[in-house]
């Protein structure tokens, strides 16, 4: 939680220092990447403390922070309408109490169906008995739906984010 209130140094700094207490004798001390000015931009938006419900680090975890909702960042799409379109090749339907919901499904054992729920965002996570809800291949979701609240300007700083962070 502390992590988008405390800059980076000065957690290194914390961690150090707690980690001397406990007497362990080496840290990794890298110092962190610098970003340009585009590049710390996009990285502010991505993981928004105060972005309240619509920041994308509620759906995805990159470089260790965030919720791991959806699938993993493995590559920044090419511009901001790839983005809004990407395909939600994850993404079912589910039919819950005669409605029809796009659900990520997260666990699915004989005696529970868990599900996030994409009808909100941030998604739900929901639990449900076995035989309460029917699964169904494809969604009518997007990307898009989520992502709504960004500007162009502001998608096209966090695809310079996470290019960056795609770096070695």
């Amino acid at each position: 939680g502390w992590g988008q209130r405390f800059s980076v140094e000065d957690s290194r700094a914390v961690i150090s220092y707690v980690a001397s207490l406990n007497g362990i004798s080496q840290v990794n001390s890298a110092a962190p990447p610098v970003l340009t000015a585009a590049e710390l931009s996009g990285r502010n938006l991505f993981y928004d403390a105060y972005g309240e419900l619509n920041r994308c680090s509620n759906c995805h975890r990159l470089n260790d922070k965030g919720i791991q909702v959806g699938p993993r960042i493995t590559k920044a799409p090419v511009d901001v309408a790839a983005l809004r379109n990407l395909p939600p090749s994850q993404v079912s339907t589910a039919q819950v109490d005669g409605n029809a919901i796009p659900v990520l499904v997260v666990r699915q054992l004989h005696e529970e169906l868990q599900i996030y729920d994409l009808s909100s965002m941030p998604p739900v996570l929901r639990t449900f008995a076995p035989g309460s809800v029917t699964l169904s291949s494809g969604s009518g979701w997007r990307h898009s739906s989520a992502i709504r609240g960004y500007s162009d300007a502001e998608l096209e700083s966090i695809l310079t984010f996470l290019r960056s962070a795609a770096r070695p």
